[in-house]
């Protein structure tokens, strides 16, 4: 919360000053900033929430959003350390109409995935999870949370069901991992992670758009 009041009222104004932001784009970030109240008390449109402008200017292209399958599980890392951090705030129902809505375009929906790079049967529950909403019963994929990746990740996520995995990158460094012998993975051309501020829309973190 603090680093976006600090972006939006302060980072804006140095942005200006320094030529890299319109008086505009300073006016918007500062209506953002002190709507806060407003939003958290349900009397203003969330402006994180930009689904429907996705789908209206992408119209019939095709596009993936993978959605943690479970509220609260912050899964471990590979030190068995848990990051609370890492929990969703959001469950499968407080965005089913979310989800209906991009099934109505023919996105895919596809799983953000806690614990399947380290153990096949909770992959193989989050996959499941995630399928029962969609009805998806042929090809899914699997893109894990702040990038966890261990030595045999895609020999588990073969084992739990998964089709493809979009996690190509490194949690701790840039560049990207060899993988296999998943049948197909795939290099993300964008990456949109919403923020979370534990609104009505923005408990719904870590929904990531590719």
């Amino acid at each position: 919360m603090f680093g976006f009041l600090y972006r939006a009222l302060i980072g804006s104004v140095i942005d200006f000053c320094r030529g890299r932001r319109s008086l505009r784009q300073v006016a918007l970030n500062w209506k953002a900033a002190f709507s806060l109240p407003l939003v958290f008390a349900g009397l203003a449109k969330d402006f994180w929430n930009q689904l429907d402008q996705y789908l209206a200017l992408e119209e019939d292209l095709a596009s993936s959003f993978f959605v943690i399958p479970k509220k609260g599980d912050a899964g471990v890392d590979s030190e068995r350390r848990t990051k609370e951090k890492r929990a969703a705030r959001y469950s499968l129902t407080d965005i089913a109409d979310d989800l209906q809505k991009l099934l109505a375009a023919n996105k895919e929906i596809a799983v953000h995935g806690i614990d399947a790079w380290r153990d096949s049967a909770k992959g193989r529950d989050e996959r499941e999870r995630i399928q029962q909403v969609t009805g998806a019963s042929d090809q899914i994929g699997v893109r894990i949370h702040w990038l966890y990746l261990g030595a045999q990740t895609a020999i588990l996520l073969e084992k739990a069901g998964f089709d493809y995995d979009s996690t190509f990158g490194y949690n701790e460094t840039i560049g990207y991992p060899a993988r296999g012998p998943l049948k197909s993975s795939s290099i993300p051309m964008s990456i949109i992670c919403w923020s979370c501020r534990c609104t009505s829309w923005t408990r719904r973190c870590s929904i990531l758009r590719i």
